[in-house]
């Protein structure tokens, strides 16, 4: 919802910022830091959408969830699949591509929960 939100709303400055944030990211080498990197990738695409009450609650599932389990999400995706993906969401926001930048986040998502929920049931192997 966020970003279908904001994708309209952005311009090549927030593109920019999240271009920076991916190249920081790929130069970023400890879990907590891809994390901490993500959290930024995210906000960055999502304030467009000028929703003070949506960006607050995303705030507070990610407070919610805590360093822990943004660490597991990483840790668990690793750092290429999520750059790549990252990349082609960027790309469709640079595009205005609203629907495929939507859909591109959505799959993202999909992916990893379940990469998530196989690494939790072989007890974090």
């Amino acid at each position: 919802m966020a970003l279908e939100l904001a994708i309209p709303n952005q311009i090549q400055s927030d593109h920019i910022e999240a271009q920076r944030t991916l190249d920081e990211y790929a130069s970023e080498n400890t879990p907590s830091g891809w994390s901490s990197m993500n959290q930024k990738f995210q906000f960055t695409l999502y304030e467009p959408c000028g929703n003070v009450q949506l960006l607050a609650m995303i705030s507070d599932i990610q407070r919610r969830i805590g360093p822990v389990a943004r660490k597991l999400v990483t840790e668990t995706s690793g750092l290429d699949r999520l750059g790549a993906e990252h990349g082609a969401i960027l790309q469709a926001c640079k595009n205005g591509a609203v629907d495929e930048g939507v859909d591109l986040l959505r799959k993202h998502v999909q992916t990893t929960k379940k990469e998530i929920v196989a690494r939790l049931r072989r007890g974090f192997a």
